[in-house]
């Protein structure tokens, strides 16, 4: 079980990395990453923690896997927009919290298994569909 990469990150020469079977997957402290890989087909994957990755500015376009349970998105000041949630059935939990300019949730809705939502430092949200 890999719990961490290297602080220095992987090798240049790196040309493809691949996950599976990750049930929780922190993205913490990627002051370089612009945006999130496809993440749809980590289809095990239930906790997904972004966490300070300040040049975000969009989530994956394909969406999020449906297994995901635990959305927590942290202190991306540069995100824009949220993914689309509503097929994500699984989904219980999701906090967002200092990303100044996300302007609305998104358009389709939130899904009916969600019990926890937490939203905080997000000054510019105005529009709740």
């Amino acid at each position: 079980m890999i719990e961490s990469m290297p602080e220095e990150g992987l090798p240049s020469s790196l040309s493809t990395l691949e996950i599976r079977s990750c049930p929780y997957l922190d993205i913490q402290y990627c002051s370089m990453l612009k945006s999130l890989p496809r993440l749809q087909h980590l289809t095990s994957l239930r906790e997904l923690t972004i966490w300070k990755c300040p040049l975000i500015e969009s989530m994956p376009e394909e969406g999020l896997p449906s297994s995901l349970s635990f959305l927590f998105i942290y202190n991306c000041p540069l995100l824009k927009s949220l993914p689309r949630l509503q097929h994500l059935t699984s989904l219980t939990s999701l906090k967002i919290w200092g990303c100044p300019l996300i302007v609305s949730m998104p358009e389709e809705g939130l899904p009916s298994s969600l019990s926890t939502l937490r939203i905080h430092r997000c000054p510019m949200l105005v529009s709740w569909n």
